[in-house]
């Protein structure tokens, strides 16, 4: 599994998470995404059910 996770590389695993801002700089950046790449499904604000524009819920997400 190490040679498969790491680093984001072709070939490689990933879990993604898109953030308009630096979540570094500020935690909560987190909780306003635009989209999740979890387990190769890419889930999308605007294409979740019940997802408003300030909150992506990513528990809800990646379940």
């Amino acid at each position: 599994m190490a040679k498969d996770t790491g680093t984001l590389e072709t070939g490689k695993f990933a879990d993604l998470i898109a953030a308009t801002k630096d979540p570094l700089k500020n935690i909560k950046e987190l909780e306003s995404v635009d989209f999740v790449i979890k387990g190769a499904e890419v889930f999308k604000l605007a294409d979740w059910p019940g997802a408003d524009a300030k909150r992506f819920d990513l528990c809800a997400a990646a379940a």
